[in-house]
């Protein structure tokens, strides 16, 4: 019997520890799996940190980089003043053979664009533009690393109408651009495309008169590198001198025939008897038959904005040509002596 109640109590401890060790082998999984996202959180934030697109190995790197391209630039415009000539110009030629002679360069880093600028590679990595001004100056440019070069933007020319900007621009080096036109901080269009052609024409139409715009214009080489420019060009103001004149009066209707006039060439006349109907009227054209107490309004319109100067006539008592009429009829009379008759009309609008 005692047998008995010992193996039952021995039984008893038993699973009570294997319990006990199962609820310890839980917690430690748990902590485990914990500690492992932990690590991978930690790592992956570290590897951001260091090798990430903003992360101290490419900040490193640039830092070098630029560091370099200081570097070689102060010794390419040191190297000027030792080929000045006595009229205080540099020649290009030389320039290039002395930079050859101190082995900065080698004949085979030069690649010649004219008679007037080549570019060179130094350190068989950075790109340099030397170009002779027409003042004699010797002008240095960085272009770039080999096969990324920074993408130049050159503005050709820009217009404007009243509703309306245009842009000519060359790209160089680029293999895509995005255009963005902004009024103050509004975006009012964005264009992106690959270049096909280097000479790209912008134009934006259904503008707002009288407003100034930002042109940003930004490109990007196959391989990366990116350059962008701003321009700021506004809209003009619709202007031009607007008559509108009364040039018949029907006395049977009383009823004027008005006509519409406008120096300006570039935009559309337009006429309107309540100032929310416009109609389109030809320069020196007439209008149809209005009577006394009308209004006639005109405007220039370019299909977006209006003329912010209106012309405009009541046609009022002022307008109606002042006639009169007399008739005399009776019997006729003979007589020796002449006759003298004097006759008064007081002018009156009534038949």
């Amino acid at each position: 019997m005692k047998n008995n109640m010992r193996i039952k109590e021995k039984d008893k401890i038993n699973k009570w520890s294997s319990k006990t060790m199962f609820s310890k082998n839980g917690i430690t999984l748990v902590a485990l799996v914990i500690t492992i996202i932990i690590i991978v959180i930690l790592a992956t934030v570290s590897i951001n940190l260091v090798l990430g697109e903003n992360g101290i190995i490419t900040k490193a790197s640039e830092s070098r980089r630029a560091q370099d391209i200081e570097r070689i630039g102060e010794k390419l415009e040191l190297e000027k003043a030792t080929v000045v000539q006595e009229d205080y110009k540099a020649d290009i030629n030389r320039y290039l053979d002395n930079i050859v002679e101190k082995g900065i360069i080698e004949e085979s880093d030069i690649d010649v664009i004219d008679i007037k600028s080549v570019n060179i590679t130094v350190e068989r990595k950075y790109v340099f533009l030397i170009e002779q001004e027409a003042s004699g100056n010797i002008k240095i440019e960085y272009l770039g690393e080999v096969g990324n070069l920074i993408p130049k933007i050159e503005v050709v020319s820009t217009s404007n109408t009243t509703s309306s900007i245009s842009m000519t621009f060359r790209l160089k080096y680029a293999a895509k651009y995005k255009v963005t036109l902004k009024q103050g901080e509004t975006v009012v269009d964005e264009k992106e495309e690959n270049v096909i052609s280097n000479e790209i024409i912008y134009t934006k139409e259904g503008l707002t008169q009288e407003k100034e715009y930002t042109i940003k214009i930004e490109a990007e080489a196959a391989k990366g590198a990116k350059s962008e420019k701003e321009i700021i060009i506004g809209t003009r103001l619709i202007e031009g001198e607007i008559t509108v004149d009364t040039i018949e009066w029907n006395a049977s209707t009383h009823k004027a025939i008005v006509k519409v006039s406008t120096t300006a060439m570039d935009y559309i006349l337009q006429y309107s008897t309540d100032g929310d109907n416009w109609t389109n009227i030809t320069s020196g054209s007439t209008t149809d038959e209005y009577s006394l107490g009308t209004t006639v309004y005109a405007r220039l319109w370019d299909g977006k904005n209006e003329s912010k100067i209106y012309a405009s006539l009541e046609i009022t008592d002022g307008n109606i040509p002042k006639e009169a009429t007399i008739t005399i009829s009776g019997s006729t009379t003979q007589t020796s002596m002449p006759i003298s008759l004097t006759a008064t009309v007081t002018h009156s609008d009534e038949e």
